[in-house]
Protein backbone atom coordinates (compact mmCIF):
# COMPACT_ATOMS: atom_id res chain seq x y z
CA UNK A 1 0.00 0.00 0.00
CA UNK A 2 2.49 2.14 0.56
CA UNK A 3 4.43 2.08 -2.43
CA UNK A 4 1.16 2.48 -4.17
CA UNK A 5 0.74 5.42 -2.17
CA UNK A 6 4.53 6.61 -3.19
CA UNK A 7 3.56 6.10 -6.93
CA UNK A 8 0.38 7.86 -6.59
CA UNK A 9 2.38 11.07 -4.88
CA UNK A 10 4.96 11.30 -7.72
CA UNK A 11 2.13 11.05 -10.57
CA UNK A 12 0.43 14.31 -8.80
CA UNK A 13 3.29 15.95 -8.38
CA UNK A 14 3.95 15.56 -11.84
CA UNK A 15 0.44 17.52 -12.86
CA UNK A 16 -1.28 13.91 -13.18
CA UNK A 17 -4.63 13.38 -11.23
CA UNK A 18 -4.86 10.65 -8.61
CA UNK A 19 -6.99 8.11 -9.45
CA UNK A 20 -8.86 7.09 -6.05
CA UNK A 21 -10.64 3.52 -7.60
CA UNK A 22 -6.80 2.59 -7.94
CA UNK A 23 -5.96 3.46 -4.37
CA UNK A 24 -8.75 1.78 -2.83
CA UNK A 25 -9.14 -1.01 -5.10
CA UNK A 26 -7.41 -4.82 -4.81
CA UNK A 27 -4.07 -5.61 -5.70
CA UNK A 28 -4.45 -9.24 -6.88
CA UNK A 29 -8.21 -10.79 -7.67
CA UNK A 30 -8.04 -12.49 -4.08
CA UNK A 31 -7.78 -8.37 -2.32
CA UNK A 32 -10.54 -7.27 -5.15
CA UNK A 33 -13.08 -10.56 -3.86
CA UNK A 34 -12.67 -9.95 -0.52
CA UNK A 35 -13.30 -6.40 -0.80
CA UNK A 36 -16.23 -6.82 -2.91
CA UNK A 37 -17.88 -9.54 -0.52
CA UNK A 38 -17.20 -6.95 2.39
CA UNK A 39 -18.57 -4.53 0.43
CA UNK A 40 -22.11 -7.10 0.35
CA UNK A 41 -22.16 -7.49 4.09
CA UNK A 42 -22.04 -3.93 4.75
CA UNK A 43 -24.67 -3.22 2.19
CA UNK A 44 -26.59 -6.42 3.91
CA UNK A 45 -26.62 -4.32 7.11
CA UNK A 46 -28.23 -1.38 5.32
CA UNK A 47 -31.21 -3.59 4.09
CA UNK A 48 -31.43 -4.73 7.64
CA UNK A 49 -31.70 -1.89 8.99
CA UNK A 50 -33.85 -0.05 6.44
CA UNK A 51 -36.72 -3.68 6.51
CA UNK A 52 -36.73 -2.69 10.66
CA UNK A 53 -37.58 0.94 9.22
CA UNK A 54 -40.03 -0.16 7.12
CA UNK A 55 -41.59 -2.57 9.17
CA UNK A 56 -42.24 -0.18 11.79
CA UNK A 57 -43.54 2.32 9.66
CA UNK A 58 -45.75 -0.12 8.79
CA UNK A 59 -44.78 0.10 5.01
CA UNK A 60 -43.63 -3.41 5.11
CA UNK A 61 -45.45 -6.52 6.87
CA UNK A 62 -43.67 -8.08 9.67
CA UNK A 63 -44.08 -11.31 8.15
CA UNK A 64 -42.56 -10.15 4.91
CA UNK A 65 -39.76 -8.12 6.45
CA UNK A 66 -38.82 -11.11 8.86
CA UNK A 67 -38.52 -13.08 5.16
CA UNK A 68 -36.24 -10.51 4.25
CA UNK A 69 -33.91 -10.17 7.33
CA UNK A 70 -33.29 -14.11 7.11
CA UNK A 71 -32.26 -13.63 3.46
CA UNK A 72 -30.23 -11.28 3.66
CA UNK A 73 -28.58 -12.65 6.75
CA UNK A 74 -28.22 -15.58 5.37
CA UNK A 75 -26.41 -14.52 2.26
CA UNK A 76 -24.29 -12.20 5.03
CA UNK A 77 -23.24 -15.36 6.18
CA UNK A 78 -22.41 -16.79 3.02
CA UNK A 79 -20.35 -13.90 2.22
CA UNK A 80 -18.45 -14.07 5.60
CA UNK A 81 -17.77 -17.43 5.31
CA UNK A 82 -15.94 -17.03 1.44
CA UNK A 83 -14.19 -14.39 2.85
CA UNK A 84 -12.51 -16.57 5.40
CA UNK A 85 -11.68 -19.32 2.91
CA UNK A 86 -9.94 -16.67 0.64
CA UNK A 87 -7.88 -15.10 4.13
CA UNK A 88 -7.18 -18.34 5.26
CA UNK A 89 -5.83 -19.24 1.88
CA UNK A 90 -3.72 -16.11 1.54
CA UNK A 91 -2.70 -15.40 5.22
CA UNK A 92 -2.44 -18.88 6.35
CA UNK A 93 -4.18 -21.07 9.11
CA UNK A 94 -3.67 -18.52 12.08
CA UNK A 95 -5.57 -15.65 9.52
CA UNK A 96 -9.16 -14.37 11.33
CA UNK A 97 -11.63 -12.30 10.01
CA UNK A 98 -12.63 -9.38 12.54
Amino acid sequence: MEERVEKEKVHQAEGGKVDVDVMVGGIDENSKKILELAAGVCAGDDLVYYIDRAIIAGTVGVEDGIREVRRAGRGQFLKKAWMRKIGKGVGGKDWELR
